[in-house]
């Protein structure tokens, strides 16, 4: 029986549980012999092994988009800027509110 957890690390990654959905993809021999290889090293199936090198990289994508590192300066001055008191724009804000939109029926 193969295992549910890669070892190799500081902690066992736990592998998704089968699901139903398919997923083809066509690659290379030389491709599926490396994930062949790799993945019997760790004693999981070559579906697991690519659902978790999938699963790493889509969640490293996804962070990178949400969040965005800031040098120490910048993140002083956007502090600064949140603390600081608002401005009074209390006119704009009206006149804007009154104008016709361009979606307004006339």
């Amino acid at each position: 029986m193969k295992s549910n957890h890669l070892r190799g690390g500081a902690e066992a990654l736990a592998i998704p549980e089968a699901k139903k959905t398919r997923l083809e993809l066509r690659t290379t021999a030389e491709f599926k012999e490396k994930v062949r290889s790799a993945s019997a090293l760790l004693g999981v199936d070559m579906s697991a092994f690519i659902v978790l090198a999938a699963m790493e990289l889509a969640q490293k994508t996804l962070d990178k988009q949400r969040m965005r590192s800031l040098t120490d300066d910048a993140w002083n001055k956007l502090n600064a800027l949140l603390d600081a008191p608002v401005k009074e724009q209390h006119d704009d804000l009206e006149r804007l509110m009154l104008e016709k939109s361009r979606y307004d029926k006339e």
